[in-house]
């Protein structure tokens, strides 16, 4: 069936809209978390931002056959934070793939994101959603990214992956090592890195180079949706230096079925001293093996102050395959921003790319 005869929407997510795309994400992702009603209800229509834009194209039945989502998002770009458009779950009915049904589903929705201005468009799509994203809407893919990893206990991670007497001995053996550097950087920053409850009582604002009251309010509004509020996710945050004046902040989450960590964010004042974020890392590590996980990973911008803090901290960058590698693309909406700006975006809330 042509594109054509399909019935196009596009508009502001509105709870009516969520069990026919509840229905078909189902049907191509499984039960999983993007596809359940808690989700949909948290990322579609409880952004603090802005409810996410949506298009839909449905046959003469009403069943979806395709759909995207674009939500709200903060994107930090010359040490100013935009509100710009992140492109998300782009889906198609298994049996009306090949028709060209999200390429005419996606330039109708840029069409409106730039009728509402939306300076900015970013995506990380998946392989086959890849090459229309890149030859055929716009997009440009502006940075690479790696991933990164920071060990916790090796051996914990050999025996979670069926090496258990391998991974005890390991364990023992690497003991001595890791609690030898917890020890030493730990001990050049007492009483100033802590766990705490509520990411609302941080002035994130103050790591966001936000000046205005708006501003501020924004940020941490925005900052308690995206973690707090995860309907799945227990996030834990820690912070050197004390909530209405923090040097840093680091937000992370414990992964299943293996126990690994996944940083999601690393945010820092320019002036934060360099042992205060390394005894941060360390102060976070030690927790996490408290917890049982094997390793602490992240996503970071190559070759940016980010990712070069992170390596100082102890994190190593893991090769991979291009397949694996997260892939951010972008679109300008208008002439309001140079090209070259799109070179330095910095991608601040990693965990959209890793998980959402």
């Amino acid at each position: 069936m042509p594109s054509r005869a399909y019935n196009l929407k596009i508009g502001y997510s509105v709870a009516e809209d969520e069990s026919t795309i509840l229905e078909l994400e189902q049907l191509v992702w499984g039960q999983e978390e993007p596809g359940s009603p808690p989700y949909f209800q948290w990322q579609y229509l409880q952004n603090p931002l802005g409810r996410a834009l949506t298009g839909s194209m449905a046959s003469s039945t009403g069943a979806l056959a395709a759909h995207v989502a674009c939500m709200p998002v903060l994107v930090e770009m010359r040490q100013e934070y935009l509100r710009c458009g992140l492109v998300v779950n782009a889906v198609t009915h298994p049996q009306q793939r090949r028709q060209g049904l999200f390429e005419r589903l996606a330039r109708e929705l840029i069409d409106e994101a730039h009728r509402i201005g939306l300076p900015l468009l970013i995506t990380v799509p998946n392989e086959s959603s890849f090459g229309v994203f890149k030859k055929k809407l716009g997009f440009h893919e502006i940075a690479k990214h790696c991933l990164m990893a920071k060990w916790i206990d090796p051996g914990v991670f050999l025996a979670q992956h069926g090496f258990n007497t391998v991974g005890r001995a390991v364990s023992v053996l690497a003991r001595p090592f890791f609690s030898m550097g917890r020890t030493s950087l730990r001990a050049k920053t007492p009483g100033q890195i802590q766990c705490i409850e509520d990411i609302r009582s941080v002035a994130v604002e103050k790591l966001l180079h936000h000046s205005s009251h708006a501003a501020s309010r924004e940020a941490r509004e925005w900052f308690h949706w995206r973690y707090a509020m995860h309907p799945t996710r227990r996030y834990q945050y820690v912070i050197a230096g004390s909530a209405q004046n923090p040097f840093a902040l680091m937000v992370y989450h414990v992964m299943t079925p293996y126990c690994k960590a996944f940083l999601s964010d690393f945010l820092f004042a320019p002036d934060a001293p360099l042992d205060l974020l390394k005894g941060m890392a360390d102060f976070v590590v030690g927790s996490l093996r408290q917890q049982g996980a094997s390793a602490i990973w992240c996503i970071a911008k190559q070759k940016s102050v980010r990712a070069q803090l992170l390596k100082k901290c102890g994190f190593r960058a893991v090769v991979l395959g291009s397949r694996f590698a997260p892939r951010l693309l972008a679109r300008r909406m208008g002439s309001g921003l140079p090209e070259s700006s799109l070179s330095e975006i910095e991608l601040s809330f990693g965990s959209l790319v890793n998980c959402d």
